[in-house]
């Protein structure tokens, strides 16, 4: 049985649909491959996913998020993920400093590459592993360390199965598997490196987000008011609170569903400023939550409002 290991690039140029497709049926069905990734990998792939489908848009998913569905999708097909460790740092970290390899120490992307190189290094058997890899210098490193090494991803699938185009899988469901498996993404020592590679993502793996429990009233602050203005104002904390930062415009089509004038929006808005609940930076607004009493204030109107939240994501 051979190990087939995939770089993020190859991964990437294979359709999910059907060569993917046809790579990890064949892996649940034990029949002839064992496919191996390395958990850099898994978070690259998951990233690129991240990016192409949920940064920009008004869904609150995170690259953890994504990177979790991912990995609890490629075990179940059987798929061996390669742990991080901090044996590997070291070993990376030589490498890097080594001026016979292309790596450099001062980018980022090549630190990367280095920790997938070093996890085939600690975890395959050359005489039994193909590398399947599309990046050239990558590639090249590989081959200069003895191991087999196909560049062209869809050619190579092509040849163990011959047309995939009968093969039907679909993307794994971030949200579903996000709500079903709250487990945090990433070891210690893989979060660790992770600041050190590409800190924009690193905190996001840093913590699970625990929904607060409602509680029966949410603030004195905002008693008195009509029941129009309270779910008005409720709405517009706990959405910014959940999904912050959030535009003044991306808030007005959220609220404007809800039958309120953007007038109206910015007038309750502008109220809770001045309670000191809301931050206005010009285009966004932000929760207020640099007291403890404020935060809990968002967090409750948050909670207030979870269901609809649930509803804009598509988690219901």
């Amino acid at each position: 049985m051979p190990d087939i290991y995939l770089d993020t690039n190859a991964l990437r140029a294979l359709k999910f649909e059907t060569e993917i497709a046809a790579l990890l049926n064949a892996s649940k069905a034990n029949a002839g491959i064992k496919l191996i990734i390395s958990e850099w990998v898994l978070y690259e792939r998951s990233r690129q996913y991240y990016q192409d489908n949920f940064e920009k848009k008004l869904i609150k998913i995170s690259v953890t998020d994504v990177y979790k569905a991912f990995k609890h999708f490629f075990q179940s097909y059987g798929v061996e993920i390669v742990a991080h460790t901090p044996g590997m740092d070291a070993l990376a970290e030589t490498i890097l400093q080594d001026e016979a390899h292309y790596f450099k120490a001062n980018n980022p992307n090549d630190r990367r590459d280095a920790l997938i190189y070093v996890a085939a290094l600690n975890s395959l058997n050359k005489e039994g592993a193909v590398i399947v890899c599309e990046e050239g210098d990558l590639s090249l490193a590989f081959e200069r360390a003895g191991f087999t090494v196909r560049r062209q991803a869809k050619d190579f699938v092509e040849e163990l199965f011959g047309d995939c185009a009968s093969q039907q899988l679909d993307l794994p469901d971030v949200i579903a598997i996000v709500r079903d498996q709250p487990e945090q993404g990433g070891n210690e020592a893989f979060i660790e490196t992770l600041k050190k590679v590409d800190a924009k993502y690193a905190e996001q793996f840093s913590a699970i987000r625990e929904l607060p429990q409602k509680t029966s009233s949410v603030s004195p602050l905002l008693e008195g008011l009509t029941a129009h203005d309270l779910a008005l104002r409720l709405r517009v904390l706990g959405y910014t609170q959940w999904f912050s930062p959030i535009s003044k415009q991306e808030l007005y089509t959220l609220l404007e569903g809800k039958q309120y004038k953007s007038d109206v929006i910015d007038n309750n808005a502008e109220r809770l400023r001045i309670e000191e609940l809301l931050l206005d930076t010009g285009n966004h607004w932000l929760p207020n939550t640099q007291t403890p009493k404020s935060k809990e204030i968002c967090e409750q109107a948050m909670a207030s409002v979870m269901p609809e939240i649930i509803e804009i994501i598509g988690a219901s």
